[in-house]
């Protein structure tokens, strides 16, 4: 648990490593330039932060020897798998939002850093592939390998998906989160391959930001669904996912 736990400290370090080492760069850049003593655009600093904590972490799980592969980390698993995964994001991601609207009093600290990120072609691309890769092989690569080293089964899946969703630090992010961890933990304690939750991953931050995007007045399900939409959507999502979850499980029993 306790290296766990330092993981995640990294990576959270990482990406302030990233803003000492960007910042003066780009101060020093952005003087030359106008003769103005201004980092720029915040939007383009924000995403060069991203891109080089990203770097930094890869460095830092490949140096430590995480993403060696085992002959199934990488592997794509089955058509069949695929297919079922990417239901199980989408039921999955229904009931979240759900939930998440549910709690809305909760506040959203990052509402602001994300708007700017979402300015820009590569802030869109650090936030719908890039982080959902990263954080995939931070949290149900290295994390996991470290809670497998302690505690069973049901214990990974529930301390991963715990520790994902507190690390986002941002309330309004955090339950959403933790649920989403569960499922990309168990995903991942199955299949052995972090191809399934990295496409949820990517799935998840990609609608989110492009509902964001294309429908910025939106704050949650309840103010854009009827409650027979949402009692049918809940469910359709409910059976969806646990079918999906089965299935999985079928074909992919123990590892």
């Amino acid at each position: 648990m306790k290296k766990a736990i330092i993981l995640i400290l990294v990576y959270l370090l990482t990406q302030v490593l990233a803003a000492l080492t960007v910042s003066p760069i780009a101060l020093l850049c952005h003087y030359m330039a106008t003769g103005e003593v201004s980092v720029g655009p915040m939007e383009h600093l924000m995403v060069a932060v991203m891109l080089v904590s990203f770097a930094y972490m890869v460095g830092f799980l490949w140096k430590r020897g995480y993403l060696t592969s085992d002959g199934v980390m990488y592997h794509p698993t089955t058509p069949r798998c695929i297919g079922l995964t990417l239901l199980a994001a989408v039921a999955s991601i229904f009931l979240t939002s759900l939930i998440s609207s549910w709690l809305s009093f909760l506040p959203d600290l990052m509402a602001d850093n994300f708007a700017l990120l979402q300015s820009t072609w590569l802030g869109i691309a650090c936030i719908t592939v890039l982080g959902p890769v990263v954080e995939e092989l931070v949290y149900r690569r290295a994390v996991h390998v470290e809670l497998s080293r302690r505690y069973k089964a049901q214990g990974v899946v529930l301390l991963s998906g715990l520790l994902f969703g507190i690390s986002h630090i941002n309330p309004a992010q955090v339950p959403g989160a933790c649920l989403m961890g569960f499922l990309l933990a168990w995903l991942y304690l199955h299949t052995g391959s972090l191809l399934p939750g990295i496409l949820i991953h990517i799935v998840n931050n990609a609608l989110a930001t492009w509902l964001s995007m294309a429908h910025p007045n939106w704050e949650d399900l309840t103010q854009v669904l009827s409650s027979t939409a949402i009692v049918v959507g809940t469910v359709l999502s409910l059976l969806v996912l646990v079918v999906a979850i089965w299935q999985i499980r079928k074909l992919y029993p123990t590892r």
